[in-house]
Protein backbone atom coordinates (compact mmCIF):
# COMPACT_ATOMS: atom_id res chain seq x y z
CA UNK A 1 0.00 0.00 0.00
CA UNK A 2 1.75 3.06 -1.21
CA UNK A 3 1.01 5.14 2.31
CA UNK A 4 3.05 2.40 3.88
CA UNK A 5 5.93 3.07 1.74
CA UNK A 6 5.97 6.18 3.09
CA UNK A 7 5.33 5.58 6.18
CA UNK A 8 8.75 4.86 7.11
CA UNK A 9 7.84 2.13 9.57
CA UNK A 10 9.21 -0.77 10.72
CA UNK A 11 8.66 -3.78 8.13
CA UNK A 12 7.90 -5.86 10.97
CA UNK A 13 5.18 -3.56 12.59
CA UNK A 14 1.71 -5.31 13.18
CA UNK A 15 -0.50 -4.25 10.24
CA UNK A 16 -3.14 -2.52 13.04
CA UNK A 17 0.05 -0.60 14.27
CA UNK A 18 0.63 0.60 11.22
CA UNK A 19 -2.96 1.33 10.65
CA UNK A 20 -3.01 3.38 13.71
CA UNK A 21 -0.41 5.42 13.23
CA UNK A 22 -1.46 6.41 9.55
CA UNK A 23 -4.44 7.43 11.16
CA UNK A 24 -2.79 9.47 13.73
CA UNK A 25 -0.53 11.19 10.91
CA UNK A 26 -3.46 12.55 9.09
CA UNK A 27 -5.22 13.67 12.35
CA UNK A 28 -7.90 11.06 12.68
CA UNK A 29 -9.53 10.78 16.53
CA UNK A 30 -9.26 7.05 16.66
CA UNK A 31 -11.21 5.40 19.91
CA UNK A 32 -9.80 3.79 22.73
CA UNK A 33 -9.77 -0.41 22.22
CA UNK A 34 -12.55 -0.47 25.15
CA UNK A 35 -14.71 1.80 22.79
CA UNK A 36 -14.41 -0.34 19.95
CA UNK A 37 -15.30 -3.70 21.30
CA UNK A 38 -18.03 -1.99 23.44
CA UNK A 39 -19.68 -0.83 20.00
CA UNK A 40 -19.21 -4.30 18.40
CA UNK A 41 -20.45 -6.24 21.33
CA UNK A 42 -23.58 -3.77 21.20
CA UNK A 43 -24.17 -4.81 17.25
CA UNK A 44 -23.37 -8.43 17.20
CA UNK A 45 -26.25 -10.79 18.11
CA UNK A 46 -25.45 -13.17 20.40
CA UNK A 47 -26.74 -15.69 18.74
CA UNK A 48 -24.98 -15.41 15.47
CA UNK A 49 -21.82 -16.15 17.68
CA UNK A 50 -20.37 -19.72 16.92
CA UNK A 51 -18.10 -20.60 20.08
CA UNK A 52 -16.95 -24.15 18.79
CA UNK A 53 -13.78 -23.11 16.99
CA UNK A 54 -12.94 -20.76 20.28
CA UNK A 55 -14.22 -23.31 22.91
CA UNK A 56 -11.96 -25.62 20.63
CA UNK A 57 -9.13 -23.22 20.93
CA UNK A 58 -8.86 -23.22 24.77
CA UNK A 59 -9.76 -26.55 25.04
CA UNK A 60 -6.15 -27.35 23.05
CA UNK A 61 -4.13 -24.53 24.89
CA UNK A 62 -5.02 -25.72 27.80
CA UNK A 63 -3.49 -29.28 26.97
CA UNK A 64 -0.80 -27.94 25.62
CA UNK A 65 -0.35 -26.10 29.04
CA UNK A 66 -1.06 -29.56 30.97
CA UNK A 67 -4.54 -28.90 32.09
CA UNK A 68 -7.11 -31.48 31.05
Amino acid sequence: MSWQSGAGLHEKIMFSKRVERWLESLDVIIPGKATIMEKGVEKVNVADIKTEPLLALVGYISVLLGGK
